[in-house]
């Protein structure tokens, strides 16, 4: 919206007046009017700006569920699927894409599937 810039008269130079966020609002549509001064006869055009907001990396991955209790038999064979664990990023382009991956420090016996998440 409108509020979200400012014009100066004189040097013509757009500003923004609000911090923009991609993922609330990706483009903005703004028409500036140009004006003379003339008191009895003022002319004026008019243009439209297409202003796009490009995404940057703001918002983390969450994990749905945020935490899982798996049961396991003690017998299961090396390579079975455990669960597939999926987590979402609201960013947009690479910046959502999703890759998984288990802390070394923590279950070694363990593999997970780095794009699908399959543990």
């Amino acid at each position: 919206d409108a509020d979200s810039f400012w014009i100066d008269s004189v040097t013509g130079i757009l500003y923004t007046d609000a911090t923009l966020d991609y993922e609330k609002q990706k483009t903005y549509t703004l028409t500036i009017v140009a004006k003379d001064q003339d008191p009895r006869h003022p002319l004026n055009d008019t243009a439209q700006f297409l202003i796009t907001v490009e995404d940057v990396n703001d918002n983390k991955p969450i994990f749905y569920p945020p935490a899982e209790t798996v049961t396991l038999l003690e017998n299961s064979r090396v390579g079975s699927i455990v669960t597939t664990v999926f987590a979402n990023d609201s960013d947009s382009g690479t910046n959502q894409q999703v890759f998984y991956e288990i802390d070394p420090r923590f279950f070694s016996n363990f593999a997970v599937n780095s794009t699908t998440g399959v543990l």
